[in-house]
């Protein structure tokens, strides 16, 4: 059901509504005009960014896939493509757009609600300069992120790769830190009834701060993925930051922007949240 009323004929001019339910008077803005071609501009306006939401609440309910940006960017340029919206009003980041897009997906109940938020962001400013990535990131946002990463880097083989990624979402431990990480570093509760038992990692120095992490659990996930890396050498990883790097940007091929410190950023609020 389409969220933009009908134009009606009133004595001082013309005037539709739009809202999450016209019939039911929520949320419902009022637009008005003397001409019925002033206000005919604002509704096909609007019914136009109602029809580009609802193609793209279909690619929010998918979640993240290879090839999905390539067929989502020509979407968002279809929806910033309106009569009043300039060259220079669009987004610097098509991603940063896509990530605003996933808080909004995330905060609406459903497809009314998204179209309405939507609407209500042309409707206010036009500016695109608030949206970026830093602003729009969440945990679940995140979380969605690194599903893909790890799904992808299982797909190619990187199994060392896939694991210091799990280790520092667990742990909160930095790349450059990766490299202090020592097999005594991992400690295994030997009190324990479950002998299959995650281990703790712990007493890893944290060279920013000339400090030692905290002790912290990882999952029995990541425990099978350390059982399976070489021995050979007293330290746990042994691939190069440059090179992680590399194979990470790889994994991702283009589908959304993503910072190596974006898993410190999900550790570290995913406990805070965990702990609210």
């Amino acid at each position: 059901m389409s969220i933009i009323g009908n134009i009606i004929k009133r004595s001082d001019g013309f005037v539709f509504s739009y809202g999450i339910s016209v019939a039911e008077g929520k949320n419902v803005v009022k637009v008005k005009g003397k001409t019925l071609e002033s206000v005919l501009v604002k509704w096909k306006r609007l019914l136009r960014i109602e029809q580009s939401a609802e193609r793209l609440y279909d690619f929010y309910g998918k979640g993240y896939y290879t090839g999905r940006f390539a067929q989502l960017k020509p979407v968002l340029e279809e929806l910033f493509t309106v009569e009043d919206f300039t060259v220079e009003d669009a987004p610097r980041s098509w991603y940063a757009v896509d990530d605003w897009l996933w808080e909004v997906y995330e905060e609406s109940a459903d497809l009314d609600y998204f179209t309405y938020e939507i609407i209500q962001f042309f409707a206010r400013d036009l500016n695109t300069e608030g949206i970026c990535c830093s602003s729009c990131r969440t945990v679940r946002s995140q979380e969605r992120k690194i599903e893909f990463l790890e799904d992808s880097l299982e797909k190619m083989g990187e199994m060392e790769v896939l694991c210091m990624v799990r280790i520092m979402k667990e742990t909160g431990i930095r790349l450059g830190d990766l490299e202090n990480i020592e097999w005594n570093h991992i400690i295994w509760d030997s009190s324990a009834r479950d002998k299959i038992q995650p281990p703790y990692v712990t007493g890893v120095m944290q060279k920013k701060v000339m400090s030692h992490y905290p002790a912290a659990q990882v999952s029995k996930e990541t425990y099978k993925l350390l059982n399976q890396l070489t021995k050979n050498h007293e330290k746990v990883f042994c691939k190069r930051k440059a090179a992680v790097q590399i194979i990470i940007r790889k994994a991702i091929a283009n589908e959304f922007e993503f910072m190596i410190h974006n898993l410190r950023w999900y550790w570290n609020n995913r406990r805070k949240g965990a702990g609210s």
